[in-house]
């Protein structure tokens, strides 16, 4: 976590409290310069990082229409679609609970330009 708010006790009891052991929080010793840092080298010289890559998987837990899903059926656990599976009557669709909707690959290389992925490709453990 980076930005003034990451050195609230509350936001990380609370991201502790939703996610558990499924997610290691690392927060910097100063966290809030790092915004300030990244905004003035970025200030100073746009173009002085093109490209970066992940040391981690980033997304979020999320719900997913079962429509939204048909091309990465094949990536969930035999059984786990029909077992979590449920339909919303307001939308008027099935949707598949815990799914991970993915923002960032790990190890992939991710230029400045680009733009994030969003695609639910498993469920979350």
């Amino acid at each position: 976590l980076v930005g003034g708010f990451s050195n609230a006790k509350y936001l990380q009891e609370r991201i502790k409290y939703q996610f558990g052991d499924r997610i290691q929080i690392v927060i910097p010793q100063l966290p809030q310069l790092c915004v300030v840092d990244g905004a003035a080298r970025y200030g100073l010289r746009p173009n002085f990082m093109k490209v970066r890559r992940l040391a981690k998987s980033y997304g979020i837990q999320t719900n997913k229409s079962l429509s939204s899903l048909k091309n990465y059926l094949h990536l969930f656990p035999i059984a786990y679609i029909e077992e979590n599976t449920y339909y919303d009557k307001e939308l008027k669709q099935d949707y598949v609970k815990q799914c991970f909707c993915v923002f960032g690959i790990k190890n992939k290389a991710i230029g400045i330009d680009d733009k994030p992925i969003r695609k639910a490709v498993y469920k979350m453990t």
